[in-house]
């Protein structure tokens, strides 16, 4: 390639021997992307018309051009839009950027590239693709190639569009890590320009269907949702609920955005129910049951919107049939969903707001808008007062009251037939074994969903009868796998087996403890038994505190970050400042805090170390697995730690001196990190008085060990840390001492 940039920058003549030669024998790839730029760019300012006449040099000329590189297609597209006059070179360069956008998979290519990167500079290209019909016609008018106008250009845009999505399925699949960005922005960018029916027919309804049983495709559609610029999102929005059969499709799609985006809240609760006006009342049903089902709060909203639009004086004289009647679909299928459910707050509003309604549309003097009116108002009412007399007003079959009535009875068969939903999230509250049992159902993926997404809650929520399936749900829980490859997955089943722990303690820790040694469990599993026990005895011990959700802070440390390091300089700076002898001080009242923890503080520590010696298939502590035994240490210590100054810490403490001992100069750094940590806590957590007494030669030998480290130690951080326990050891020494 070399060659090639200094024969171009040099100005000799084409080589095109050497052009062949890379053509056949190099593949292009990014680290030469500015290369390939250089000798492109020389290649289309030296373009003659003769070159077509010879096809070797011109297949070797478009060969070398059309090659996956974004920015070659920027320049060859911005060389087309220097020729203003007709020209075989202007010819030429449209004929490259066809070659670009209809042969092969370049195009694809070209397009998947922007996912692999999560880059915002995108705009140039992003302009291009969805403006390329219009500038091609702008140069050529009449001339324009029918494969280059809007319709044929955009259906073939879609089209790889969801190749490319496709493609990025896979990744996912691989679990490699991908980006929409640009995908969402040309797809808002297209439908800003209403291109609607093409990309519902050849990206949204395939998306859909893909959707249904395949959770990845799911994910890939939220992201296209959350990534859209609100500027497009309502373009966006339009044909996924003008075209989607049902409210199921609709999340399947974009998930329950509308709770995090006022843009789409604003759309739904105001824009399609209020501004919109369609003959097919399938927008109305679509948005007002995505609402009624996924977002409650945003439903009775929307509600309230809708009765001020219909009960509104001034409208009702203003609006046509057309609207009169979108409206009052609106207001029949959303009384359907009010029937029974629980919107005490918003009752009295409605009521109030159906009643004048009806006042105003029994003095309409035009006989269709005020049967409409009077069979809205009478429905509405009729759904939230189920007590007392109903109205019945003599209102006359017309053909718009018929198809109300339709409305109003496929609104039913909807109800009993998709709502169940509600039923399952009943199930679930009451249940705790219809969600434990939820969560191995393998012909129900959106039920099992559900049920992992109400674990944490459910077992919270059944706390005292949670005991009797602890070991069972606890043992499903650990086994657990990202079948539908959720995004919160690992938050979901950590907070439930937390909660689980929490709640049965002593159940769920002896099998979670004897679970690390058996017999081929994955290492991560062994990690995240760690995890659970390390932040179920914290919880147990200060429940007040609530524990963060952030994937990052729910795992024990990696060896480049201390576990609780912070929380380990703060205990180390309160026990300095305990043990600091202050004259004159004031007398304090003791405020005595039970610490729950410490009646089963010993399920979670002592079975941790009982069988760390056995040699297992798929474990080795001693010898082999250094970053396992690092993180079991961590846990002993934070268990310690949530044990402090109860009565079990004396015999924890003097166990994990003996357990520590082992492993004072062991190969791997963050063992021996682990140790000094260990080692604080056992300072800052074993009552003073039992130390001094019972443990005083161990300190003594553990305080020579400090002082090897600290001027030994190859590792920094671990030199760094026995100065600060060295220091913290000291001062415990000389506090007692005196």
């Amino acid at each position: 390639m070399h060659r090639l940039t200094d024969a171009f920058k040099n100005g000799a003549e084409i080589d095109w021997n050497l052009l062949e030669e890379y053509n056949i024998n190099s593949k292009l790839c990014s680290i030469n992307e500015n290369e390939h730029l250089i000798v492109c760019k020389s290649l289309l300012s030296r373009f003659e018309p003769n070159l077509i006449n010879d096809k070797r040099k011109e297949t070797i000329f478009d060969t070398f051009i059309v090659k996956d590189n974004i920015n070659a297609f920027i320049i060859v597209f911005n060389y087309l839009m220097n020729e203003y006059e007709a020209s075989l070179k202007r010819d030429k360069y449209l004929q490259l950027l066809c070659k670009f956008v209809f042969e092969g998979n370049t195009f694809e290519n070209l397009l998947l590239k922007k996912c692999h990167t999560d880059s915002d500079d995108n705009s140039t290209f992003e302009t291009i693709l969805v403006s390329f019909p219009e500038n091609v016609a702008n140069q050529f008018h009449l001339n324009t190639p029918k494969k280059c106008l809007p319709i044929p250009y955009f259906t073939h845009l879609s089209k790889t569009i969801f190749k490319c999505l496709s493609k990025v399925r896979s990744a996912l699949a691989e679990s490699k890590s991908m980006s929409l960005r640009f995908i969402s922005a040309v797809c808002g960018r297209i439908l800003f320009n209403n291109h609607t029916d093409i990309v519902w027919k050849y990206i949204f309804y395939p998306l859909m269907i893909e959707c249904q049983n395949d959770f990845i495709w799911r994910r890939i559609s939220h992201r296209l949702v959350e990534y859209q610029n609100d500027r497009y999102l309502e373009h966006y929005m339009k044909p996924i609920f003008c075209s989607a059969p049902n409210f199921r499709c609709i999340f399947w799609l974009i998930d329950k955005y509308v709770e995090r985006s006022e843009k789409l809240k604003y759309i739904l609760t105001n824009k399609l129910l209020l501004a919109y006006c369609s003959d097919d009342n399938k927008v109305v049903r679509n948005v007002i049951q995505y609402l009624a089902v996924y977002s409650k709060v945003n439903f009775l909203e929307a509600v309230r919107n809708i009765l001020n639009a219909w009960c509104n004086s001034l409208s009702i004289k203003h609006r046509s049939n057309a609207q009169h009647l979108y409206l009052a679909s609106a207001l029949v299928v959303a009384s359907q969903y009010l029937k029974n459910g629980n919107f005490e707050e918003y009752k009295q509003e409605y009521t109030t707001a159906a009643v004048h309604g009806i006042e105003l549309y029994l003095k309409c003097s035009i006989t269709d808008v005020r049967n409409i009116g009077l069979f809205v108002g009478q429905t509405f009412l009729s759904s939230i007062q189920s007590d007392g007399p109903k109205l019945d007003f003599e209102i006359e079959d017309t053909p718009e009251i018929k198809r109300l009535k339709t409305i109003y009875n496929d609104s039913i068969e909807d109800d009993d037939e998709n709502l169940n939903i509600f039923e399952e999230h009943q199930e679930i509250d009451e249940d705790k074994n219809h969600c434990m049992n939820g969560l191995i159902e393998e012909n129900k993926p959106e039920w099992t969903i559900l049920c992992l997404q109400s674990a944490a809650d459910v077992i919270k929520a059944n706390a005292d009868t949670v005991p009797e399936i602890a070991v069972e749900f606890a043992r499903i829980l650990l086994y657990l796998d990202d079948t539908y490859n959720l995004n919160d997955f690992i938050i979901l089943r950590f907070s439930a087996m937390v909660n689980l722990c929490v709640v049965s303690p002593q159940l769920v820790a002896e099998f979670l403890t004897s679970q690390f040694y058996e017999r081929n469990i994955s290492i991560s599993r062994r990690l995240d038994i760690l995890e659970v026990l390390a932040a179920s005895c914290r919880q147990i011990a200060n429940p007040s505190k609530t524990q963060t959700t952030k994937v990052k802070e729910l795992s024990l440390p990696s060896k480049e970050t201390s576990i609780d390091e912070e929380n380990w300089k703060a205990v180390i700076n309160a026990r300095v400042k305990e043990k600091t002898k202050i004259i004159a001080s004031k007398p304090r009242e003791i405020e005595i805090d039970v610490n729950r923890f410490a009646s089963v503080a010993s399920y979670f520590f002592f079975p941790l170390m009982k069988n760390y010696d056995r040699l297992k298939v798929t474990l080795n502590l001693v010898e082999e697995d250094h970053y396992i035994l690092g993180k079991l240490l961590y846990t002993l210590g934070i268990t310690l730690h949530s044990a402090a100054q109860t009565w079990p810490s004396r015999q924890m403490g003097k166990s994990l001196l003996e357990f520590l001992w082992l492993f004072r100069y062991h190969q791997d750094a963050f063992v021996r990190q682990a140790v000094i940590y260990c080692l604080s806590v056992v300072i800052t957590s074993v009552p003073s008085v039992y130390l001094f007494n019972e443990l005083q030669n161990e300190l003594l030998e553990f305080q020579k060990w400090l002082v090897d480290v600290m001027d030994k130690d190859p590792n920094a951080e671990c030199a760094k840390r026995s100065f600060q326990a060295l220091n913290l050891l000291k001062s415990f020494i000389q506090t007692n001492v005196t």
